[in-house]
């Protein structure tokens, strides 16, 4: 499709044959991308994949090879999280299937991250491809980093390199855990621990507050699209 819609839009396309990767045949073909990486397709030592769906709207992204050119292999936003079909936090998954947001994956063309896409492919066909949860390919990814046999150098991104909502908002689908500012050791305990609820409540009430209102109805904010649509 590319070579025939919008060549003129690269300065290099290469095709490249995925019918060795060994993933389920029936796998969404998001999950297909792992393939690129298991089978060291990728033309160049540094890459930047991106989703077709993705828009650069700063230079600033050339900055992930500033990541890779420092000695890790792997890098990306995390998201929040695994649904199940009703769209309900997963629970099936380690921490609801908090995971890497594999629409904008920044790579070295190596051995290791070579073994961690392998250990992802896997993983997706033994375990996740059954549990038809939202994103089973970006669960794989995330337990692969705990289990490929050689281990892998992975740098997260912030957000702003991938903003989608499921990056910049949906971990408050979580319940707060832990409480972290500086208060009066003296307090009772019971005290302490009331007004860090209190604290939990009031950063993600004032999170919400501070959001551009069409970014809470899972859209770019107004003034990130119409950069989207005049950027060169």
């Amino acid at each position: 499709a590319v070579l025939e819609n919008c060549y003129d839009q690269f300065d290099n396309v290469f095709p490249v044959d995925l019918s060795n990767c060994g993933i389920n045949p029936e796998a969404d073909v998001r999950a297909k991308k792992m393939c690129v990486r298991a089978l060291g397709l990728a033309p160049f030592d540094y890459n930047v994949f991106m989703d077709m769906d993705t828009i650069t709207i700063d230079p600033s992204i050339e900055s992930i090879f500033d990541v890779l050119h420092k000695g890790f292999q792997l890098t990306s936003a995390f998201e929040c999280c695994a649904r199940t079909p009703e769209w309900k936090l997963a629970d099936s998954t380690l921490l609801h299937g908090w995971e890497m947001q594999t629409g904008v994956v920044g790579f070295k063309n190596c051995p290791a991250v070579k073994a961690h896409a392998r250990t992802a492919v896997d993983i997706y066909n033994n375990v996740m491809f059954k549990q038809h949860l939202s994103s089973p390919s970006q669960n794989a990814e995330t337990q692969a980093m705990g289990m490929a046999k050689e281990a892998i150098k992975f740098f997260p991104l912030p957000p702003n390199f991938n903003l989608r909502v499921q990056t910049t908002k949906s971990f408050r689908d979580i319940p707060a855990i832990v409480g972290h500012w500086h208060y009066d050791q003296s307090r009772k305990l019971d005290d302490l621990i009331k007004d860090a609820k209190k604290q939990g409540d009031v950063f993600l009430q004032k999170f919400v507050t501070s959001m551009p209102a069409d970014t809470l109805h899972g859209e770019a904010p107004s003034n990130l699209r119409a950069a989207a649509v005049s950027s060169d």
